[in-house]
């Protein structure tokens, strides 16, 4: 490919963001008329090439090219992104997992030349790790690891690097147990855990760490689970912020201010396992981050013990639990969010189970998750409680208190449930029509929400859906009055289809949403399912988002310009 580029070709950005190309000149040379050479180009563009390339041209550029190097170099070490599986340790099929057996080996190179080349870790902003549990044919161990000969290869090659690393006999000594344990075989079984510990000492200036562990469901069908597990607790000892690192202080990362757990990092059964306890620890070191402002738990368990051992640093602005099961009580979940510090944003989503100690299912008392959320009244801005689900039916609910103190709460997503409770309607056979038991439940809406609100996404529970049509619409009708800033509405209903079949609240709803300056998105789930996890959310990561069909955004599009704005937002940030 020539180096020089056809000034037709050449665009720079603008402070308004949009290319604009610019004029063309005229060149000396006639074979190079009307082209400029890239090394030429202006650094804004230089830097948009930069971020398409893959790392191994990157490096090319970064070695070879004066013009572009340091760019080059910056986009290379700025973000990294490890995917290390297990299949890249099964030898018997080389040229099926030939990718995933180069990127641990590019663990290795990485982490040796980051520890040799302060001034490259230094550049280093953003590590994601990905680490997979799942094998095609599990072997009881890697094949090269049960070879005997290469086995002590491995070993003696880190324990020679770990003496270079090592300023003195008892900082080596600190290294081999932090890393390796005392198993002596673990040199052998655990070195990419032991390297990966490594470069994370290696990355002072660390501000987004991203550490996902693949699902362990398909681990558990394996013969060779126990060894699995076991390998899992190395890793998360190894790496998983061990304060005992002997080049780590009292408070490691100081920069780091994005934490992302997400995998099956916490076991449902036996809470004196090694492996539970390992996970406990994690949470406690959380608490020493000293500039983190965000926390992501994404995981299949969440058992009480490693709730309780959560400590959450002072500094924290956003939490995230994102969890398929907790094993645990209201009680225990409330404790954590009254003693932590204020938050603008809190994410609660259990996806499945609410089981307490004796894994019955458990009812919310929304009162106590309130006197809970009191403490955040003053911060929050961005709220998320999604209650768990049983075979299609929610625990019994109670309502919320009005949510007036919470002055500067931009964002709600709740289940209907909260709102309206449970079991307080009843339908009418004779007219077929749903009748209230008490007070009009559709005024608990506008009695509930403060008047910063801006975004409001239900997701209805057992309730008839002109119960919520109506709540919404008196929400709707007092806009200009009590609830100015209000300009997304996003409905989910996920029940049966024998509920969500009456079309005509729907099109009366979003037709009052148009006539007050609102945008609206209504969707059903059973009907709508390729955009359930596509809406636009301030909760969730983007990774947990389905992209985009033609459909879907056409639903997005036809919804009003602060919908599809919201869903831009969610598609480039992840916010």
């Amino acid at each position: 490919m020539t180096p020089y580029i056809d000034d037709r070709e050449i665009y720079q950005v603008t402070e308004s963001g949009y290319p604009v190309k610019r004029a063309r000149t005229t060149a000396t040379s006639s074979g190079t008329k009307g082209r400029r050479h890239a090394i030429d180009l202006p650094s804004e563009i230089v830097t948009i090439i930069c971020s398409y390339l893959q790392s191994s041209d990157l490096n090319h550029i970064a070695t070879c090219c004066k013009g572009w190097s340091e760019t080059a170099t910056d986009t290379l070490y700025r973000s990294i992104e490890i995917h290390e599986s297990h299949k890249c340790y099964d030898g018997d099929n080389l040229t099926e997992h030939t990718k995933e057996g180069k990127d641990w080996a590019a663990l290795v190179v990485l982490t040796t030349q980051l520890h040799a080349k302060p001034h490259l870790a230094r550049r280093v902003r953003s590590l994601k790790v990905s680490r997979s549990l799942d094998r095609q044919h599990p072997p009881d161990f890697p094949r090269w690891l049960r070879e005997s000969a290469q086995a002590e290869a491995n070993a003696a090659r880190f324990d020679r690097i770990i003496r270079t690393w090592s300023s003195s006999e008892d900082e080596y000594e600190a290294w081999r147990r932090a890393l390796l344990g005392r198993d002596p075989s673990a040199s052998c079984t655990r070195i990419g855990d032991a390297y990966l510990a490594v470069l994370l000492t290696c990355l002072p200036m660390l501000e987004d760490l991203d550490l996902m562990i693949g699902h362990m469901e398909s681990a558990r069908r394996t013969e060779n689970a126990a060894h699995i597990l076991e390998d899992m607790q190395s890793f998360t000892a190894s790496v998983l912020l061990r304060p005992c690192l002997p080049a780590q202080s009292s408070a490691p990362f100081p920069n780091l201010h994005r934490l992302s757990l997400s995998g099956e990092l916490f076991k449902k059964d036996g809470t004196t396992s090694g492996f539970e306890l390992e996970a406990d620890g994690i949470l406690t070191n959380v608490g020493h981050l000293p500039q983190l402002k965000e926390l992501t738990l994404y995981c299949g368990y969440l058992t009480v013990r490693a709730l309780r051992n959560l400590h959450l640093p002072s500094s924290l602005q956003t939490l995230k639990l994102d969890i398929f099961s907790f094993l645990g009580s209201l009680a225990d979940l409330t404790a954590i969010l009254s003693a932590g510090p204020p938050l603008r944003t809190l994410v609660i989503t259990f996806k499945s189970e609410w089981q307490g100690p004796d894994e019955l299912e458990q009812d919310i008392d929304a009162e106590l998750i309130f006197a809970a959320l009191l403490r955040h009244a003053s911060t929050l801005e961005n709220l998320r409680l999604r209650l768990p689900l049983m075979d299609g039916e929610a625990p019994f609910t109670t309502t919320l208190p009005p949510l007036k103190e919470f002055t500067r709460l931009r964002r709600l997503h709740i289940n209907s449930g909260f709102v309206f409770g449970d079991n307080m309607s009843w339908l009418d056979p004779t007219t077929g029509h749903e009748r209230f038991r008490g007070e009009d439940p559709t005024d608990r809406l506008v009695d509930l929400l403060p008047a910063s609100i801006e975004e409001i996404r239900l997701c209805r529970g057992d309730h008839e859906t002109s119960i919520t049509a109506q709540a919404l619409k008196k929400v709707l009708e007092r806009r200009a009055t009590q609830f100015p800033a209000l300009r997304i509405l996003i409905w989910v209903m996920e029940e049966d289809v024998v509920y969500i079949v009456d079309r005509k609240d729907n099109e009366t709803l979003v037709a009052a949403a148009r006539e007050h300056g609102v945008d609206a998105l209504i969707l059903a789930r059973d009907l709508d399912m390729d955009i359930w996890r596509a809406l636009p959310s301030v909760e969730l990561p983007v990774e947990d988002h389905f992209w985009a069909s033609e459909r879907t955004m056409a639903l997005i599009d036809a919804s009003g310009p602060s919908i599809r704005a919201r869903w831009q937002e969610v598609a480039t940030q992840g916010i």
